[in-house]
């Protein structure tokens, strides 16, 4: 409803202007008229059946390390986005989403730099419950994945630990054997 609300005002705005010309003009060229008003016509009915077909394409799955979308009418496209990697997560409701109690919750991951730190890494369009959408996401941030991979990977900061101890050893001995 909010995509076809949005076209209409755009699709307003296209042909008040064209309304008035052909009211204010003694004689309108009939052809351009007739020219704007069938490509207005195509325009029309095409997103008649684009917005639907776009709307039924848009997936967005929580899995266990990550997050992915999937959607496009024509081309299809799929974003995966790891919870290790999302440093910011933005919502934002327009006036008319606002109305319809829906929202985009932005994705920004800590690769996305210059000029591409200004839009999102991945935008969920049309998300109805934003703050538990949010809370949600940020849980599986804080909580890693798996409770399994959150023991491995202390497992793995362990050994990483002793690792670095061992050889913090070996050069501590080096460097008294230097000395003496």
């Amino acid at each position: 409803k909010m995509w076809y609300l949005s076209w209409n005002f755009f699709s307003f705005i296209f042909l008040v202007p064209l309304l008035i010309l052909a009211i204010v003009l003694p004689y309108p060229p009939k052809l351009v008229m007739g020219i704007f008003f069938a490509v207005g016509f195509i325009i029309a009915l095409f997103t008649i059946w684009w917005i639907p077909k776009y709307f039924l394409s848009l997936r967005y799955e929580l899995e266990d390390e990550a997050i992915k979308s999937t959607g496009g009418v024509f081309w299809k496209k799929i974003v995966t986005v790891p919870y290790s990697k999302i440093t910011n997560i933005d919502l934002t409701q327009g006036p008319v989403q606002r109305y319809f109690k829906i929202g985009t919750v932005h994705l920004q991951t800590a690769g996305a730099g210059g000029n591409a730190a200004v839009k999102a890494e991945l935008l969920m369009v049309g998300i109805s419950n934003l703050e538990e959408t949010k809370n949600l996401i940020m849980e599986k941030i804080k909580c890693g994945t798996t409770g399994q991979k959150s023991e491995e990977t202390e497992m793995t900061k362990e050994v990483m630990l002793m690792k670095i101890l061992q050889e913090v050893t070996t050069l501590r001995q080096i460097i008294e054997k230097k000395s003496n």
